[in-house]
Formats: structure tokens, sequence, C-alpha cells
């Protein structure tokens, strides 16, 4: 009709990125390491990721990570894996349980993926290996401790207590990559073992111990017997003798 300045309709559609698909970690896992990599599946039609992880029994959004492919992200054509880095290791606590996952983003909008949980727990306590409970030591010199490394990015602290008087004597960080072959080993330097007295009894233990928390290993007692130094009694000092007979 005259007058008449409506437009023609036009048709339009958005199309938003697919949800990825969650890989792992699968759900109700346990963590001991806060170094957690996420896998899911990469979408043709995303720019972008958003990594979700919230605690479940306050719904604090704990991390809120963007992730790049060729970035921050690592993807094959298939799917993409991110380990978490040390801020956000920083962020989980140990005994909480987490919700996490993932948003494909396009400019046309962002699409969610299903909702996994896992749990943090913290190291396993070490187990001792030498010396063994009641080992009597006769050198500090040889005041050699080991005991088996728990991996999840642990380090330790040993340390020996005199049960006379509840004196903690030792205690001395041993950082985890120090540990060949699953066994961690330290011995004493020259201070630690002029902390160390003849004819007394200690207990000895190890503290494993990283960002989500820290487990106790077993004690264990030694005593220390350590040889008389001998008192010279002949010749007196500065003797001066004039026959090597003298010296018989």
């Amino acid at each position: 009709a005259l007058g008449d300045n409506t437009s023609a309709a036009l048709t339009f559609r958005t199309k938003f990125p697919a949800p990825p698909q969650l890989i792992a970690p699968i759900t109700g896992l346990t963590f001991d390491d806060p170094a957690i990599t996420f896998q899911f599946t990469e979408i043709d039609d995303a720019d972008s990721y958003e990594l979700h992880i919230i605690q479940k029994n306050t719904g604090v959004l704990t991390v809120l990570r963007n992730l790049t492919p060729g970035g921050n992200l690592a993807c094959n054509g298939t799917d993409c894996s991110h380990t978490l880095n040390a801020t956000d290791q920083g962020s989980l606590k140990n005994g909480r349980t987490y919700q996490w996952y993932v948003k494909s983003v396009s400019t046309a909008g962002k699409s969610k993926s299903e909702t996994r949980e896992f749990t943090l727990q913290p190291p396993l306590p070490p187990s001792l290996i030498s010396p063994v409970a009641g080992f009597k030591l006769h050198s500090p010199t040889d005041a050699t401790f080991s005991w088996s490394d728990v991996g999840a990015g642990a380090d330790y602290s040993l340390r020996i207590k005199d049960t006379k008087n509840g004196n903690v004597v030792v205690k001395v960080n041993v950082a985890g990559a120090t540990c060949i072959a699953s066994v961690c080993t330290y011995t004493l330097d020259g201070s630690e073992q002029s902390k160390l007295k003849d004819g007394r009894e200690y207990r000895w233990w190890v503290v494993a111990k990283n960002t989500i928390g820290s487990s106790s290993s077993a004690k264990r007692k030694f005593t220390t017997a350590f040889p008389r130094i001998p008192t010279p009694i002949a010749p007196v000092n500065n003797l001066t003798f004039t026959n090597v007979n003298q010296l018989a």
C-alpha cells in the first residue's frame, strides 16, 4: 500500500560453537599433586576456551582460566590439554572437592560442557628406610637418613628430636628434586652433626609437603654411642729424650 515503509523480513541464524566433550580427569578422582592436566575435545568453530573450577560445597569460583590454542593450550586437531600453572595450583586446597567444566568460545557465543568432580588430598606419608629402629650411631659423620619419595611434587622436612628434653635438634628441608630412583637421602652437615650428643636417644621422622598440604611419616628411635677420645698419659708434653731406648 502507498506509504507502507515496512521492509522485507530476513532470516538469520546464529551458530554457537559446539560444547567440548571432557576427556580427563574422569569424575571422582582424588589427586595429591595440584599440577592437574585437563583434557577435552577440540571444537572447530571455537576461537578459545574457558576452564572453570568451582569449590563444590561453597559454589565459589576458584579458577577461571582463558585458554588459547597455541598459547597456554596444547591442541592436536582432535583434543586439547592444559596443566594448571603455579598460581592456579595454589588456589586449590587440601581436602576440598571441586567441580570443573569447559566452555568453547567464539564471536557468536559460548557453549558449556558437562561438569565433573575431583578431590584433593595431601601427599602420602613417606616410608622411612634407614636408619632402622634401635640403630646405634657410633659417629656423627655417619648420620645419613633415607626415606621413600612420595612424588606429588613434594619436598621434605627431616626432623630429629632429643627424647630426653623434647627439643627438636635438627629440622632441615630437603628438596624432592634431589631424590633418586624413588629414594631420598640426606647426610647431616657439620653444624647439624654437632647437635647430636653422645649417649643420647633420638627420634626421627620426615614430613612430606606440597602446596596442597603435608603428611608425616612414622617415627623411629636411634641412640648415639660415640667412641671416647683418648687422654694422653705419657710421655708428658714437651719432654726431651736423650736416648732412643727411652721411647720403648
